[in-house]
């Protein structure tokens, strides 16, 4: 059986978090595993290395997009 595929969802968090959840709750009724920074533990790393780090592991990257 093939490993479930994993999609980052980028969006700024307090501008576009219900939209970001919509979009989590499809990718799962897809059985496609939502990758979001709001389930991140917290890290010592510079920001933009810890994003690169999950967003390398990832199958692919939608990036919703605002006005912050």
């Amino acid at each position: 059986m093939a490993e479930r595929p994993t999609i980052f969802i980028s969006a700024v968090s307090t501008e576009l978090r219900t939209f970001r959840q919509a979009v989590s709750e499809v990718l799962l009724a897809k059985d496609i595993f939502p990758l979001v920074q709001d389930s991140f533990p917290p890290d010592y790393r510079h920001v933009r290395e810890m994003l690169a780090g999950h967003i390398s592991k990832s199958d692919a990257v939608i990036s919703l997009v605002g006005f912050a």
